[in-house]
């Protein structure tokens, strides 16, 4: 049994994915089907190779963990990375709605299915080595400032490999996007950036879309791009990026 995923390209080509084998009919394995509705459902993105004449090769293998352990969430270690298969992530999460999408990582509103609670997962493609040393960065940021955790900036939940497709950075709080800036939410921006600062931190990507109101408490997020470092001068150039809110 062999499935293939197939559509029309842009210039009329077909376009023919990897072929999906199955072992036989009464023990089909399904494993790659599910790493293509995986990415499908999550990203919304085409996976195809453009070679029907030929036999198609994967740009990238793709292996799910040897054994799939029961794993509990949030884990004990938020920052360490914990690979998850697809049944799993499953089990702890409901992908409800994307709050933000761009080519390579999505922000989902997210559900944990024990509770109800509303969280935000981060996804970032995992072929794209750029994007997830940023997210790593990012979890090592956060773990390296963890007392600001919950008040000035989310909490980590956990940080998750989802088979070798996703990167996830699953966070405690989905924010509310501040429209309009006033003196007042300017100055909770600066006491914000300073507590940060004092602990030897440099955002790296200052902007108003990096502010959230969390419970009407003003919280930075999105580390990706952030260091630890005392230059001073970085540190007032950053604080007067606010002023222009």
């Amino acid at each position: 049994m062999t499935f293939a995923l197939c559509r029309t390209g842009e210039a009329g080509e077909m376009l023919i994915s990897r072929p999906i084998l199955a072992v036989d009919a009464e023990r089909p394995n399904y494993t790659e089907l599910l790493h293509y509705l995986t990415y499908k459902c999550c990203t919304g993105s085409d996976w195809f190779y453009s070679s029907p004449f030929n036999t198609p090769e994967s740009k990238r293998r793709l292996i799910p963990p040897k054994s799939s352990p029961a794993m509990e969430f949030p884990a004990d270690e938020p920052h360490q990375l914990m690979e998850m298969p697809h049944t799993n992530f499953y089990r702890h999460f409901k992908l409800n709605a994307i709050r933000y999408q761009s080519e390579h990582s999505t922000l989902w509103e997210t559900s944990l299915q024990k509770t109800g609670k509303m969280v935000a997962s981060k996804m970032v493609d995992y072929k794209h080595k750029e994007y997830t040393e940023q997210l790593s960065n990012e979890v090592n940021i956060y773990k390296s400032i963890v007392q600001l955790q919950g008040t000035v900036i989310p909490t980590i939940l956990g940080y998750i490999r989802l088979w070798d497709l996703f990167d996830i950075l699953v966070l405690n709080e989905l924010g509310q996007r501040i429209d309009e800036w006033n003196m007042e939410l300017k100055d909770q921006a600066k006491q914000v950036l300073t507590k940060v600062h004092a602990l030897n931190c440099l955002h790296g990507d200052i902007k108003a879309d990096n502010f959230v109101l969390i419970e009407g408490r003003m919280t930075l997020i999105d580390f990706g791009l952030a260091s630890k470092s005392d230059n001073q001068k970085a540190i007032i150039q950053e604080m007067r990026t606010i002023d222009g809110f």
